[in-house]
């Protein structure tokens, strides 16, 4: 390591000239001066002073850095404080209805004649969590041409087992105390069974339950539906046919 060192033309040593690189400044201090390279012209670069000012800038530009960074470790330095809520828990209700008939089919008549009908029970159970409205409807999955559903007289009564008899049964059925339509107690619907699958489609346009006001039904519910066909005395229901289907669909409210 070479210290930047000051001297003026009289402190040069003899046969200076000799010495690559040596050149001397009067009336200022003199510091190293870089020898030239070689093919290079004119004299080598000087570094005295130059290396003093770099060695204070980047002395002074580490003394800010640290400043800084002691500073900004002061304001980060944040007193705090966490408060959590208790587990939040989130679950659905359900809309669940059932019946007794395992698939099986309530109604059946072959070979009929006038004034023939069937009739059977069915038991519709809600088992939701969620208070809901139940509908019937009906739909025909086939049919003569025309169909026989016009001529076939169809009557709904809803109400009760006094005991469980077997499925489609209806020995202890005893309709509701009310005449909804005054076609008798209990009846929800008196009409023909192509006027029903007409006019109740699906849940939109279901029958309601019971038809003088909508009942809302509430979990371990259960009612109990006559449901009778009977074939008109009517010449032109002679050859025809139709199979159907009733449903009962539930909708929270």
């Amino acid at each position: 390591m070479v210290d930047d060192v000051s001297v003026d033309s009289r402190d040069a040593p003899r046969d200076a000239s000799r010495i690559p690189g040596w050149e001397p400044r009067r009336g200022a201090p003199l510091g190293i001066r870089e020898p030239a390279g070689a093919g290079s012209k004119g004299a080598g670069r000087f570094l005295g002073r130059g290396v003093d000012r770099f060695a204070l800038w980047a002395g002074g530009a580490l003394l800010l850095v640290s400043l800084a960074s002691a500073a900004m470790g002061w304001t980060w330095s944040l007193f705090t404080s966490t408060r959590d809520t208790g587990s939040n828990s989130f679950a659905t209700g359900t809309v669940i209805i059932g019946d007794n008939d395992a698939s099986a089919a309530i109604l059946a008549i072959s070979g009929g004649m006038p004034g023939d009908f069937d009739e059977g029970c069915i038991t519709i159970t809600y088992s939701g969590t969620l208070p809901a409205t139940v509908k019937q409807y009906g739909t025909q999955t086939a049919a003569s041409t025309p169909s026989l559903a016009q001529y076939l007289d169809l009557r709904i009564t809803r109400g009760t087992f006094s005991s469980a008899p077997s499925f489609d049964a209806c020995s202890t059925f005893t309709p509701d105390a009310t005449d909804y339509l005054g076609a008798g107690n209990g009846v929800i619907y008196d009409g023909t069974l192509a006027n029903f699958d007409t006019t109740h489609t699906g849940f939109g346009n279901g029958l309601t339950d019971p038809s003088a006001s909508a009942e809302v039904w509430t979990a371990s519910e259960s009612h109990v539906y006559k449901v009778r066909v009977t074939v008109q005395n009517n010449n032109a229901a002679a050859g025809l046919n139709a199979t159907q289907t009733f449903s009962w669909e539930a909708q929270n409210n």
